[in-house]
């Protein structure tokens, strides 16, 4: 499980950041895909995000650790 949490650590953010600026450059035409995509696309009233790009690899992270250890 350590070496996934590597490989996983490894990429991550490279990946977060992408699919970010995809939203924000509106190439994300074809919508929610993936929890990736929900946590991405979380705004409040003000269309502001309501997570960090820290706190989307945090619950990213977690869900890994979830679904490895069931």
């Amino acid at each position: 499980m350590k070496n996934a949490l590597n490989v996983l650590g490894k990429y991550d953010e490279r990946i977060i950041k992408e699919r970010v600026q995809q939203w924000k450059n509106d190439k994300k035409i074809k919508g929610v895909e993936d929890i990736l995509d929900i946590l991405i696309s979380l705004e409040d009233d003000d269309g502001n995000s309501l997570l960090s790009i820290e706190e989307i690899k945090t619950q990213i992270m977690v869900s890994v650790l979830q679904f490895c250890i069931r």
